[in-house]
Formats: structure tokens, sequence, C-alpha cells
């Protein structure tokens, strides 16, 4: 990959991520008003490992860490693993 190419390619995954936990952000956690992206879901298996996990973000975004570990126990690493991405893609110091 050129360097041209690959910062395009950076700043589209990090704009991607940002916007994703502005979505989950601005969403209301308890209603199923977002699109669910799940494959395993749509394949007709009722329990999926990853599901929960952006209903989770949701509910930590607003505050409410007891749902949100009720929604996914993972959630809160997800957060962390998700901004921590955003700041290494950025190449903003915390």
């Amino acid at each position: 990959m050129y360097p041209s190419k690959l910062i395009n390619f950076i700043d589209i995954e990090a704009t991607i991520w940002m916007a994703a936990l502005i979505y989950l952000a601005i969403i209301k956690p308890g209603t199923n008003q977002h699109f669910n992206f799940c494959l395993v879901k749509r394949m007709g298996v009722n329990r999926c490992p990853g599901c929960g996990v952006g209903r989770s973000i949701s509910y930590l975004l607003h505050g409410d860490v007891r749902n949100s570990f009720k929604a996914h126990p993972l959630g809160i690493f997800a957060l962390f693993v998700l901004v921590s991405r955003i700041v290494k893609l950025t190449g903003q110091t915390i």
C-alpha cells in the first residue's frame, strides 16, 4: 500500500468507529430501533456470543453501567478497545 492510500484507509476506519460510537450515544439503548448486523442471528442461531455488545456500549454511553453489564459483560472492555483504536488511528495521546 502506498503511504497516501494507507493514510486514507486509516482516516476512513477512524471515521467509521467514531460514527458508530456517536450513533450508539444518540439512540435509546432499551429500544430495538437499530439495525442488526449479526450474521449468526440471520442464520437462525438464537445465542450469539457477540449479540448485545452494541446495546451494552450504548447503555455505557448513557451512564447506565448496570444495564450495560446485563446486556453484555464485555461491553466495557469493547468500549475501551474502540476508544483505544480511535486514539491510535488519529495519533492522539491521552
